[in-house]
């Protein structure tokens, strides 16, 4: 087995990041989490079962079932905590869940562990309904809770897949983590001994490194934006010509650079300004390819157009002109400053769930972006 497997390939997807955000005019990525980090805080919203709080052993307060509780994972008093990043949708993640099952059990049969390790599942890009629906189907006991927006796999550093599994332990500086590993770890074995190493007295100061199996190499899976500033400017100003009637002048596209590094482009057309961003996302499944796309915005916060660049779908299959029809059908028009949810149902392209999330999730994003283009001077 190749042991430094997980660690290295992580590293890999780290560092093509960089280049995918430099590219894409996305702000610049957040380090992934990984070994010697402390599992940063997220508040998650979400009533969890009575099972659940007992199993993680958390008090859920006084008429939480009527309101609902704030969750944070620094709550659980575990020694040891088994993280998965899970995707309903993903192929990986559904062949790591009976591993994961039979980890479990093992573990709480094991004296020494059964103590001090707790699993917990999070649905990156789920909602409660997709959880639950995994929950049952793949037969898991331990808890799953949703991360419709994201916000968890954004804040361990946008891993780029999903499964992503980390082991941490409870130290005087936080929750630190041991192990940080992105892609299906076959072998239920392997991942026991990491808990058991985990476990030990002392291995706080002793990163682990899981096995991780990527079918596809990190450069295979389109993570950067392959174009260069002068192609890509011209389909910015393609994108605001569609966002306008026939035969309006498109004055050149001024590059702006904002505060966190993220680049927007505006341009006039007609008295009106637009804004164009070109988002470059990483996937959320481990063989998925990236997301390249341009949103153009008006001054109010109004989607005029949706320009894809590299869009696949299952099987890594690149979008039909329908596909981006429908896409646009489901966010022209509408306004990001109160947010736009998103329904599986009705706003996914077909075969294509994670790729219409992020979608939606990047137009969400760009709120505080407005915001700042608004105090600029015109």
């Amino acid at each position: 087995m190749k042991k430094a497997a997980g660690f290295i390939l992580l590293t890999l997807v780290g560092m093509v990041c960089h280049g995918l955000c430099a590219a894409g005019g996305a702000a610049p990525g957040k380090k992934i989490i990984g070994p010697g980090d402390t599992l940063p805080g997220h508040t998650f919203r979400h009533t969890l079962s009575s099972q659940d709080n007992a199993y993680l052993g958390i008090n859920p307060g006084f008429l939480s079932f009527l309101f609902g509780q704030d969750f944070t994972i620094q709550n659980v008093p575990a020694e040891i905590m088994v993280i998965e990043l899970f995707n309903i949708y993903c192929s990986s993640c559904q062949a790591q869940a009976p591993v994961l099952n039979a980890v479990h059990a093992s573990v709480m049969k094991t004296e020494g562990l059964r103590d001090k390790v707790r699993f917990l599942g999070i649905g990156a890009g789920n909602n409660r309904g997709e959880t639950e629906q995994f929950k049952k189907e793949k037969g898991i006991v331990f808890p799953l809770i949703p991360d419709p927006d994201f916000g968890f796999y954004n804040a361990v550093g946008d891993p780029g897949g999903t499964p992503f599994t980390v082991i941490a332990k409870r130290t005087s500086q936080g929750i630190t983590v041991l192990s940080s590993t992105l892609g299906l770890v076959k072998d239920a074995d392997v991942l026991l001994q990491q808990i058991q190493e985990a476990a030990a007295p002392g291995a706080a100061g002793k990163p682990l490194v899981l096995e991780s199996e990527l079918p596809e190499s990190v450069s295979d899976r389109m993570l950067a934006l392959r174009m260069p500033e002068d192609a890509l400017r011209e389909k910015i100003q393609e994108s605001m010509r569609s966002a306008c009637p026939a035969g309006t002048m498109i004055g050149t596209p001024v590059k702006i650079t904002l505060a966190d590094g993220q680049t927007v482009y505006r341009a006039e057309a007609a008295g009106t300004v637009l804004f164009a961003q070109a988002v470059s996302r990483k996937p959320v499944c481990d063989v998925c390819h990236g997301v390249h796309f341009i949103i153009t915005f008006d001054s109010a916060g109004t989607v005029r157009a949706f320009t894809p660049l590299h869009i696949t779908k299952y099987g890594n299959i690149p979008w039909k002109d329908s596909d981006t029809r429908f896409m646009a059908s489901r966010v022209v028009g509408r306004s990001f400053k109160k947010g736009l949810s998103f329904d599986p149902a009705a706003d996914a392209v077909s075969t294509a769930t994670m790729s219409s999330a992020l979608i939606i999730s990047s137009i969400n994003s760009l709120r505080p972006v407005l915001e700042e283009l608004s105090q600029q001077p015109q």
